[in-house]
């Protein structure tokens, strides 16, 4: 992935967790993959995967939040950590959320409003697509995401990536949507 970022193939990645209980073993475990695969690249967000299953049921904020904090220090900046799930599992499991989320929302067949909602996850990859792709190579039928009305460098900034890509985004363009995302210091 390194590569890819580095020209611009890609605008910029996100790397996600599946959030559990014992936290610290969480942040452990993602800090040591990235390390092993070349440490975390300055256009990779980190998203914190919230759902129920397999997770104890109520709260989970302070187990949760503890692993935000964790990585936003390893990432640089809170920005660079972004939330993922249907509403229910993140208002019962994640009932205190950090100031300036953002969450891309899981909802099949609706795209819901929710606070800090940078985009949101239509399909598993059989239906609900309303003809947005159920899928993409070499993939196939997969989860898929759309970032509403963002383009690539724009949605990267919504996720707290500030360094202009290989020939992408200008400072101009970042300093401009900076004041389209409120509740989100992309500074850190």
């Amino acid at each position: 992935m390194h590569t890819a970022l580095d020209t611009g193939k890609l605008v910029f990645g996100i790397v996600y967790t599946y959030c559990r209980p014992d936290w610290q073993d969480n942040a452990n475990t993602v800090r040591s993959m990235i390390n092993a695969n070349g440490g975390l690249h300055p256009r990779v967000a980190l998203m914190l995967d919230v759902e129920q299953g397999g997770n104890p049921s109520g709260d989970g904020s302070d187990w949760i939040n503890r692993l935000y904090w964790n990585l936003a220090g390893y990432a640089g900046s809170q920005a660079r950590i972004i939330g993922y799930g249907n509403i229910y599992d993140l208002n019962a499991m994640w009932q205190t959320k950090p100031y300036g989320l953002r969450v891309i929302v899981a909802d099949y067949g609706a795209n819901p409003d929710y606070p800090g909602k940078v985009a949101h996850q239509y399909t598993d990859g059989h239906g609900y697509g309303g003809g947005l792709p159920e899928g993409a190579p070499p993939f196939g039928n997969c989860d898929m995401n759309s970032a509403d009305g963002l383009d690539p460098d724009q949605f990267a900034v919504a996720c707290g990536i500030i360094a202009p890509p290989p020939g992408g985004v200008t400072v101009t363009a970042a300093q401009s949507l900076r004041a389209d995302i409120s509740g989100v210091d992309i500074n850190g």
